[in-house]
């Protein structure tokens, strides 16, 4: 039990310094606190899981090892993705609710200034502008539009320029976000009412100094940020491996995968298997980014399986049409069906009416095909039925008897149904105690 005990204090004490960190973090080296968090997280897991060799030990000691074990997989997940989206990484980073949780609540660094660009650094400039130029959202299947969940617990381009104090702020306007979040073009957000004459600014008291390429009157771009914030962190970082894996959105992926997996696979094992539920849901985008589409399938199937017994249709909605997709690729007719069926089940404010339209559109042209392997549907959340109020019948078996039923469709446009069958079901009165058929 002792790697377990070293586990949980070590977990304790990571969380402790980092809060200690915190309140000095104005003097240490940028991003001293992450980096160190992360450092110390991959130390006690190699140590400890290391040492741990599951031999004679209680069924709770076990399970509380890999919880912890998960625990610090997820602290350093969350700190290395902040990191990589302080360098320019963002984009490669899947915009999800799990995601979004931890990242927007996570604080960007509290430099006592935000690192300066360093000379001859035009070329990485122009490289990190073309990619958030490029960047764009992955089209998902029915066109569905949904507004992409944030990853930043505020503007990075204005908490950045907020901490560049020996400079000056600038014009108001630049620091406004563009539409491709470079802080270009921004004159366009204010009211064209406004001369350039009444714009705040604050000028600098002192010369310009030589640390930096960036003329004193204007803040810096986004990519002028990501790439300052990389060469600061060069400068933090000793370890070799862990800058690689900073070095390229590739090497970024790698890293990110093996710490979600890691996170994933201990939870799998501690009594917090939902944890690693969820956070196959993260591995099955990285599978989909890369056409691994079998892969993707089967976890994205556990993620909706999950949401779907608990009731959270917001989130569902977010991921089954992820599992659509691939099921369609995969010309899985059956799960499709399925999924289209369930998507049009969710509560109706949640898609639009066109992307519910499409939905319906698939599952009649599917319903109308001819399958390879045809398989019964359930529609039973779609169609429902009641009895009308009317007086009771009495009927002996072989009697004939109109009953008058109320049909509500949960599709969003008409559709045509060839035939209806109504079962009747046995029931007994608590009044009459008389056995109703």
């Amino acid at each position: 039990s002792r790697p377990v005990e070293v586990a949980a204090r070590g977990y304790a004490f990571v969380v402790s310094f980092s809060k200690t960190l915190a309140l000095h973090e104005n003097a240490l080296p940028f991003c001293f606190r992450e980096v160190w968090v992360i450092t110390a997280c991959l130390g006690l897991i190699k140590s400890t899981s290391t040492q741990y060799d599951g031999g004679v030990v209680a069924i709770d000691s076990e399970k509380e090892f890999y919880r912890l074990q998960g625990d610090l997989y997820s602290l350093c997940r969350a700190k290395f993705m902040r990191l990589a989206y302080l360098i320019g990484y963002g984009v490669e980073i899947e915009k999800s609710p799990v995601n979004s949780a931890s990242l927007s609540m996570l604080s960007w660094p509290k430099p006592a200034t935000w690192p300066s660009i360093p000379p001859d650094s035009s070329a990485e400039v122009m490289a990190k502008e073309k990619t958030i130029l490029q960047a764009k959202a992955r089209e998902k299947l029915f066109d569905i539009q949904r507004k992409p969940l944030p990853l930043e617990p505020s503007s990075l381009l204005r908490e950045a320029n907020r901490r560049r104090a020996f400079l000056s702020v600038g014009n108001l306007s630049e620091l406004y976000d563009s539409v491709d979040g470079s802080g270009l073009g921004a004159h366009s957000k204010l009211s064209p009412n406004k001369s350039s004459s009444n714009l705040m600014t604050r000028t600098m008291s002192g010369p310009a100094t030589s640390e930096t390429s960036l003329p004193v009157d204007r803040p810096m771009r986004l990519s002028e940020i990501h790439v300052a914030a990389e060469h600061a962190l060069k400068q933090t970082i000793s370890d070799p491996d862990f800058m690689t894996s900073l070095s390229s959105p590739e090497e970024f992926e790698s890293r990110y995968m093996e710490l979600t997996k890691g996170a994933a696979d201990n939870y799998h094992r501690s009594w917090w298997k939902r944890h690693g539920v969820v956070l196959d849901g993260e591995i099955a985008a990285i599978f989909f980014k890369h056409g691994n589409y079998d892969l993707a399938a089967k976890s994205y199937e556990k993620v909706c399986a999950l949401y779907s017994a608990e009731g959270w249709e917001e989130l569902l909605a977010d991921v089954l049409p992820d599992l659509a997709e691939c099921q369609k690729i995969l010309k899985d007719e059956a799960g499709y069906l399925a999924s289209c069926v369930k998507l049009l089940s969710l509560e109706s404010s949640l898609f639009s009416s066109k992307e519910r339209q499409a939905f319906q559109s698939e599952v009649v042209r599917l319903a109308h095909s001819e399958m390879r392997h045809p398989v019964p549907l359930d529609v039973s959340s779609l169609i429902t039925f009641a009895g009308n109020p009317a007086p009771p019948l009495e009927l002996c078996d072989g009697d004939p008897g109109t009953l008058s039923v109320a049909v509500w469709s949960g599709f969003p446009d008409d559709i045509t149904l060839e035939s209806l069958s109504l079962r009747l079901s046995a029931f007994s009165s608590a009044d009459e105690g008389l056995k109703r058929q």
